[in-house]
């Protein structure tokens, strides 16, 4: 019986470490993840706040930054003459 609640905690980590990569795999396609981004994984933020942290130290330590919006495309050469 010991051995099936230990099995529990392992998924419980494995999901965890899933979100955390997958955070940090559309961090590195983007270059950055947004607060919206990590919400999305973590709706109730608010009582998991271990795991939010955990989330947070992985995305510095894989040197992305997470931002609150989506940072603006520049704008492009017609719109530069445009003004």
């Amino acid at each position: 019986m010991e051995n099936t609640l230990i099995n529990v905690n392992i998924v419980d980590e494995d999901e965890g470490f899933s979100i955390i990569a997958r955070l940090i795999e559309i961090g590195r396609q983007k270059s950055y993840v947004t607060f919206d981004d990590i919400l999305h994984f973590f709706p109730e933020a608010e009582q998991d706040v271990s795991r939010l942290e955990e989330t947070f130290a992985a995305l510095m330590t894989a040197g992305i930054p997470y931002v609150e919006d989506a940072p603006s495309e520049d704008p492009s050469d017609e719109m530069l003459e445009m003004e």
